[in-house]
């Protein structure tokens, strides 16, 4: 950005940082301006009959907008598409005036450690609190030999514990010469960052004419010395413990003796490093306004050209239903212009979430209406804090989705139980403080689309509640995973569960062929009252299989029952059940028995063959044949069936 190349037109001034960053801001601008114009055309597809191909190509540059490579050879096929066709709209003209922003471009200022004589005059405080999305490396020459020599009146400021104070920024202290391998790994993570970068790179010479093997000495011993430590700092890490990395070796060993006689580095050793006090008080008395001024700044700036307002996405699934609808709304979102974000709910603290505005809840049900392991944790918090009467939330404006089976409580006593968790969900965030944006949403799989007939009445909801709703977007989403798809790939139900059973490092099977075992028949499980127990010991959860039979009619000879009396004590927890789907049903089957199981079931000239979601779930007859002439004709008719 700030290339020397630009001094002959420029000045002297195009090298310095707030020129740069002035180009910047610029070129996010334009790129800002494109996206909008993108999502303009796609709006008016209908009024101006934009060709199919073309909507799909600007529907797939909007989610790979990011991908330089992607990115840009999709502009491209768009600028064809565009200057075949004659298009009037005054969006397709600011397309074509700013092709040169399809590509996306790594934005780099480069310059030396003087900037950090002063970081007000240089521009590094402003591009650090600007809060854009850039990357500034800077170059510290001087050899560890001749530090002393320096002006003692002039003292650098350290920018990387400046940086990393602001919170806003990826930070990282490289060696050229000692760590190649860590230098391209942090250029890739602060080009990969969204937000500020400071790279700070140690190149010890005096003239162009240092020999290599100097330039090495210079550096190991500033290195291990602890003169100039490698680390990195990445505040998108889950955890601050996360966003800290110490790089170098020599540091770590001999970590106490360099903190006692290196003030300047002492505060690395935290996980959120503080300013050293020199720096703090050269601030002045109202760092903590100004902070918090700039945070405001830079936030409302990184919002900026978004259609809509950050959205965070919170996931509670067993089986991956929840997390598949959660993923599918993120994608959705982003098309929409919206910055979205995803985990599961226990992995979001209660304290983040405390500041979030935007959140949506996805759960499904597990058990008897009790919400999935990954999110039990938040639901006790929110229960304790309400038995409480505390108001958690004043500013989160939040909708839940909610995904339940009503078949599996038929019972007029039990319907309560049919997608309790989301209800529950729902009223405590609302009792909490929480304000509902868009009403509760529940997928039931017995509706015609299963849980997505629900979907498509709650999710124009939430669009709406976000002032997106005008934004017209027909995604390109990949052809969905059906059942049907999982067996043709899965060579005859094969899939890797040979090499599952095998494995006796875990009792359960890989998810990959979750979705194949119940085609056998087979669900995993795992003993719910002792998960808290076991998670506590650092226990994987007490993993067992259900196994359901397959029998037509609901009809077994004297000897199959003993059969399965018999593989019930053997194999499984000493107990079947009998099912409404007129079956027998075993429970508390380990791994290692499963194939025994399943070789007993047939040897009893009984399967398990698509007893479990699939589509083929047993031929049902009158259980009671007796009770009068129309119940006995269907058992008859049954039973021939």
């Amino acid at each position: 950005i700030n290339s020397p190349s630009l001094v002959a037109t420029k000045g002297e001034v195009a090298t310095r940082p707030e020129y740069a960053l002035g180009r910047v801001e610029a070129h996010i601008a334009e790129r800002s301006a494109l996206q909008s114009a993108v999502e303009s055309l796609l709006g008016a597809s209908r009024e101006i009959e934009l060709s199919q191909s073309l909507h799909t190509l600007l529907a797939k540059w909007l989610e790979v907008r990011s991908d330089g490579a992607r990115g840009g050879k999709i502009g491209q096929e768009i600028i064809k598409e565009i200057e075949a066709q004659t298009i009037d709209h005054p969006s397709a003209q600011t397309i074509l005036s700013l092709r040169h922003q399809f590509n996306a471009t790594s934005q780099w200022i480069i310059g030396s450690d003087a900037w950090s004589y002063d970081l007000g005059s240089s521009g590094l405080h402003h591009a650090i609190a600007s809060g854009l999305n850039v990357n500034l490396l800077i170059l510290d020459n001087t050899p560890y030999t001749t530090r002393n020599a320096a002006d003692p009146e002039k003292r650098k400021k350290d920018v990387g514990l400046y940086a990393m104070n602001y919170g806003n920024s990826y930070v990282s202290s490289v060696a050229i010469y000692s760590s190649y391998g860590q230098v391209l790994r942090t250029l890739m993570e602060a080009d990969k960052f969204d937000g500020p970068s400071i790279v700070l790179a140690y190149l010890p010479y005096t003239s162009e004419d240092d020999s290599a093997l100097n330039i090495l000495k210079e550096t190991k011993l500033a290195v291990d010395s602890g003169y100039w430590p490698l680390y990195r700092w990445n505040p998108s890490k889950s955890t601050a413990a996360e966003s800290f990395s110490l790089d170098s070796e020599a540091i770590k060993a001999d970590l106490q003796e360099f903190l006692d006689r290196q003030n300047h580095i002492s505060q690395l050793v935290t996980s959120e490093p503080k300013l050293a006090a020199e720096l703090v008080t050269s601030l002045g008395s109202k760092l903590a306004e100004a902070r918090s001024q700039k945070a405001t700044a830079a936030y409302d700036a990184m919002l900026s050209g978004l259609d809509g307002p950050p959205l965070t996405i919170l996931y509670a699934s067993d089986g991956g239903m929840a997390e598949k609808y959660a993923k599918k709304l993120v994608t959705r979102s982003k098309l929409r212009g919206i910055t979205s974000t995803i985990q599961s709910m226990d992995s979001f603290s209660l304290e983040d979430l405390k500041l979030e505005e935007h959140v949506v809840f996805i759960t499904s049900t597990a058990g008897q209406g009790e919400p999935p392991q990954n999110g039990r944790e938040t639901f006790k918090a929110f229960n304790a804090a309400a038995a409480r009467g505390d108001k958690l939330f004043t500013t989160l404006k939040f909708s839940v989705f909610g995904l339940g089976d009503s078949h599996y409580w038929p019972r007029a006593e039990d319907a309560h139980y049919y997608n309790k968790p989301g209800k529950d969900l729902d009223k405590r965030l609302e009792q909490l403080g929480g304000e509902r944006i868009a009403d509760l949403g529940l997928g039931d799989d017995q509706d015609a689309d299963g849980p997505m007939t629900g979907y498509k009445v709650w999710e124009p909801l939430l669009w709406k509640a976000l002032g997106v709703d005008n934004v017209q977007v027909t995604e390109a989403e990949p052809e969905p995973v059906t059942n049907e798809h999982i067996k043709i790939a899965s060579n005859f139900l094969r899939g890797t569960i040979a090499e599952g059973l095998k494995d006796t490092s875990t009792g359960a099977l890989a998810p990959s062929d979750g979705q194949l075992t119940k085609f056998h028949g087979i669900y995993e499980q795992d003993d719910r009252d002792i998960r808290d127990e076991r998670k506590s010991q650092g226990l994987e959860p007490a993993y067992s299989f259900m196994i359901r039979v397959r029998m037509a009619g609901g009809v077994c000879t004297p000897q199959q029952w003993l059969d399965m009396d018999s593989i019930a004590d053997e194999h499984g927890n000493g107990t079947f059940k009998l099912t409404t789907r007129q079956t027998f049903q075993f429970h508390g089957v380990i791994k290692k028995h499963l194939k025994p199981s399943i070789q007993a079931i047939n040897k009893a000239l009984l399967d398990t063959i698509a007893a479990c979601g699939d589509v083929n779930r047993n031929v049902l007859v009158a259980s009671l044949p007796s009770l009068s002439h129309l119940h006995e004709e269907c058992y008859r008719f049954g039973s021939t069936l």
